[in-house]
């Protein structure tokens, strides 16, 4: 639940950022808050899991364990993380 709260407040900061600064054009603006949206749902968890070693905060706080094969590299964690949002968030990709 912390990691999905993370991953809104991220969203919501950058779109109030883009209603601020919407001085481009409509198609600009919908291209850059798709290029954000995939950048907050796979990038947070890649991010968090390359940084310490396996877990995201959300994770940390409930206590888990990180898995045994634990992500070495920024590589590894990318892959893992845009997995994830295509498996877990089938919402979110496309059909």
């Amino acid at each position: 639940m912390l990691d999905f709260g993370v991953e809104v407040l991220a969203l919501l900061v950058l779109v109030v950022v883009d209603a601020i600064a919407a001085q481009a054009t409509t198609p600009v603006v919908a291209a850059l808050v798709i290029t954000e949206i995939v950048l907050v749902l796979a990038g947070y968890r890649s991010c968090c899991e390359w940084l310490t070693r396996g877990r995201t905060l959300g994770q940390r706080r409930a206590g888990s364990p990180a898995a045994d094969d634990a992500v070495r590299s920024l590589c590894q964690a990318l892959a893992r993380g845009l997995a994830g949002l295509l498996i877990e968030k089938p919402a979110c990709s496309p059909r």
